[in-house]
């Protein structure tokens, strides 16, 4: 998995947003589906950057990224919305490793 290497003046924060995407051939997570939601959890200097590195290690997986939608920064989301245990153990992991890190994949053959 694809490590965080920003700059190190620029400030790293924990980024969380709702993606969905195509399945590709040799996908073997849902290998039988069509197309896949995911919450994606990474280090990032903004928008743009976590988008990219969760589109990076997306495709690695064998997905394509087509949509990413309640994207910002976890603090934010952590005041306004509850977090259960295991996204805080998610977000525990991107946060220690430096690795993008994901919930549950969930599949649709639509």
């Amino acid at each position: 998995a694809a490590k965080f290497d920003g700059e190190s003046d620029m400030a790293q924060n924990l980024w969380i947003g709702l993606f969905g995407m195509t399945v590709n051939d040799h996908n073997t997570i849902l290998p039988s589906c069509n197309y896949a939601y995911v919450n994606a959890i990474a280090l990032a200097t903004d928008e743009i950057d976590f988008i990219s590195r969760v589109k990076a290690e997306c495709n690695t997986l064998h997905f394509t990224v087509e949509e990413s939608e309640d994207v910002g920064l976890l603090c934010d989301c952590e005041n306004t919305h509850h977090l259960d245990n295991n996204l805080r153990k998610i977000a525990n992991w991107a946060k220690k490793s430096g690795e993008v890190s994901f919930t549950t994949f969930h599949g649709s053959e639509e």
